[in-house]
């Protein structure tokens, strides 16, 4: 706050110092953690100084109302929660733990995975957080873990957080898990060593994307050094290089450190962040190729906020900057997954992508034989509550806990589920209409449909058109008949056999005038018979129709002479 406080300030005045009319400052750059931007907007956002974060992800910052002056070159978590819903959606994982960091970042982003999760039939055995300064929680979270029979965890925890969690997963030698993890830490290159492979070996996450820059790691290893911390060339005398440099010889001891600079993938966001305040202040200063820019203009904060909303540029690696409506922009991530090679380093391998630009269907895609799951395993591992029921039984909810928890018990008499999995269905049957006058029966046909969507496709296939085909010369329906379309409409002359809603019993009826080909409706619906009962025919002359009670599934008895057939 008080850093925030001096930079809006700008420099002290002195005696006789006047104010040239020109605000100190026009635009901020970061901060990098959520919670951090989060304080930093709410201090800079009265005075309309517009921020914008390279990597401040968390969707409570996409509130205009609140931060109407914040803008990030990332995507909202919004994007990322929904991806971790789909990915583990797309593994068949139905039962998986959570744990998020407490704070801003780790609250927000799972909030919305758990909705998100819950809209796609993902239970959730159980949510835990912690933050930084709580080691008794962690204790918790890791005892919660440990106690757990998912075999998945989502881990929407924030960069320190999930340094101090891996510590405990290895101090304990908790292993076995398949962690899903978010871009906060997944492609953080310190944290995967010997000793956290061993418990978040072949973990998969969302991670920026990778966006190498022309002549960054030049700059980093050399230009920035030399720049920013001049004594570090030890040119001159060497007294005068102890003075100078003695301070920083800690950060001195890591010039020529490397391994990092490929996974600096934030980088690029620093990037576009910088041109965008340059492209904003280009527009309000009216500069132009040749002639330059108008530099006695003065430039509001303000303004810069509104020239920000309007910039469209494409950097030298190819990407399109823009913000959308809530200053965020396009959530694009790769799918990393930690592997180790045959000669013992390890990798974040890339495995697929996420851009939530594309179509529905077309947003997540993963090459998943590249895959390496946790323990070094090829065959992608299983988290569910309860295991499917096979053959001849159906699941029966357990109490008091989610769907995914259920036992498996025989199925009902007169009821079938053939497929693992599945649940309980009772049987249509395929019906057949043999029709003699007043004396008209209708008998069940001992086919038998096991699977629902199949028997409407079926039946309804053998409708209008079979009657049509087996009506006689005199319009009278001749010989068996198959009826298997079902409308929920009153009995009238003339209706025409459709296909509507699920099959249940009904009143059907047929027109039998001369001349006329008979046609198929139905009426209110009642449950009744037995497969192999035959029902009478109640017969309307005046109206040329007879009417018939149909029963398409295997019910319980009821006596017809009770029905409300009129």
């Amino acid at each position: 706050m008080s850093a925030t406080i001096g930079v809006m300030n700008g420099q002290d005045f002195g005696p006789g110092d006047t104010c040239n009319g020109q605000p100190p400052l026009h635009a901020i750059i970061g901060e990098s953690e959520s919670s951090a931007t989060v304080i930093l907007s709410r201090t800079t956002g009265p005075f309309k100084i517009p921020v914008i974060s390279p990597s401040a992800t968390c969707e409570c910052l996409s509130n205009r109302k609140d931060y109407s002056s914040f803008f990030r070159t990332i995507a909202s978590d919004y994007h990322q929660s929904r991806a971790l819903a789909y990915i583990v959606k797309h593994f068949g994982w139905s039962w998986v733990g959570a744990v998020n960091s407490d704070n801003d970042y780790g609250n927000n982003g799972m909030s919305v995975f758990l909705k998100i999760a819950q809209d796609e039939g993902i239970c959730i055995e159980y949510s835990v957080k912690f933050y930084r300064t709580e080691p008794e929680k962690l204790k918790k979270v890791v005892d919660t873990i440990k106690k757990g029979t998912a075999k998945v965890i989502v881990a929407f925890v924030s960069f320190v957080e999930m340094g101090l969690l891996i510590d405990q997963l290895s101090i304990q030698n908790i292993a076995g898990f398949q962690i899903i993890g978010v871009e906060s830490w997944i492609t953080t290159k310190n944290y995967i060593t010997p000793n956290s492979f061993h418990s978040l070996g072949g973990s998969l996450g969302f991670a920026v994307r990778k966006n190498n820059i022309k002549g960054f790691t030049d700059y980093v290893i050399k230009e920035f050094w030399d720049t920013t911390f001049p004594c570090s060339q030890s040119e001159g005398n060497s007294s005068q290089y102890a003075s100078n440099c003695s301070r920083y010889e800690d950060l001195l001891a890591l010039k020529n450190y490397n391994e990092d600079v490929p996974e600096q993938r934030y980088a690029s966001n620093v990037y576009k962040a910088v041109y965008a305040v340059a492209h904003s202040l280009h527009s309000l200063l009216k500069c132009k190729e040749q002639e330059g820019c108008e530099k006695s203009l003065t430039i509001q904060p303000q303004e810069v906020v509104e020239a920000l909303k309007n910039v469209n540029f494409t950097i030298k690696m190819g990407d399109h900057v823009w913000f959308d409506s809530t200053g965020g922009a396009v959530a694009q991530y790769e799918v990393v997954n930690w592997q180790q090679d045959s000669d013992g380093s390890f990798q974040f391998k890339s495995v697929g992508y996420y851009d939530a630009s594309l179509p529905p269907f077309q947003r997540l895609v993963l090459n998943q034989k590249n895959i390496i799951w946790t323990g070094g395993q090829l065959k992608k591992p299983s988290s569910v509550c309860s295991e499917s029921c096979p053959p001849g039984t159906r699941k029966a909810a357990q109490k008091g806990r989610p769907v995914c928890c259920y036992d498996c018990i025989a199925c009902a008499e007169g009821e079938i589920s053939n497929e693992t999995g599945q649940r309980q269905k009772r049987l249509p049957l395929v019906m057949q209409i043999a029709y003699s006058g007043e004396g008209t029966e209708l008998r069940s046909s001992s086919r038998q449909c096991a699977d629902l969507e199949d028997a409407e496709l079926l039946l309804c296939q053998g409708g209008p058109q079979s009657i049509d085909q087996a009506a006689g010369s005199d319009g009278s329906p001749q010989g068996p008949l198959q009826l298997g379309c079902v409308i929920k409409e009153p009995c009238n002359s003339g209706s025409v056999c459709q296909c509507r809603g699920p099959l249940q019993t009904g009143l059907c009826c047929f027109q039998s005038g001369k001349g006329q080909t008979g046609s198929v409706t139905a009426g209110s619906f009642a449950s009744e018979g037995q497969p192999d009962a035959i029902k009478k025919v109640y017969s309307r002359p005046e109206l040329n129709l007879s009417c018939l009670k149909v029963s398409l599934f295997t019910t319980q008895a009821r006596d017809p002479e009770h029905s409300d057939m009129n």
